[in-house]
């Protein structure tokens, strides 16, 4: 395998794999490397590295817990897309996507009552995960 330079295909349509070589920093490594980088650099990093650490650990460790199969995944994607203002209108089609929601979690063998009330309540998660950005 010949390694790609990426940058020349930032922007590009193609369909090859790229081997990335810009690795994240850790360890000892990381510490070096911000000591050796600008105020700016470092400020950004302070600024951006807690979000991405709670964002890790209040929205996508608890969506893993849930093990969620694709059609819930479709289901409750399309819960979480329709802002508030707009369930008004459309409360017939989410009344709809809950009750194929219950049907997915019927077929999937455990108590779908308990199954699709953790989903819809992960939810309010996704809100608050965007809310902090």
């Amino acid at each position: 395998l010949k390694p790609l330079n990426y940058k020349e295909y930032v922007g590009l349509n193609k369909a090859d794999f790229i081997m990335l070589y810009d690795y994240a920093h850790t360890g000892r490594c990381l510490i070096l490397s911000l000591l050796e980088s600008s105020k700016e650099d470092r400020i950004k990093y302070k600024s951006i590295v807690p979000w991405k650490a709670a964002l890790w650990s209040t929205l996508v460790v608890p969506f893993h817990e849930l093990d969620i199969k694709f059609e819930e995944f479709c289901i409750l994607k399309a819960l979480t897309c329709w802002h508030i203002s707009g369930r008004r209108i459309c409360d017939r089609q989410r009344n709809l996507l809950i009750e194929c929601l219950f049907d997915i979690c019927e077929k999937r063998g455990n108590d779908p009552s308990e199954r699709v009330g953790n989903l819809i309540l992960f939810i309010s998660c996704v809100f608050v995960g965007f809310l902090r950005s």
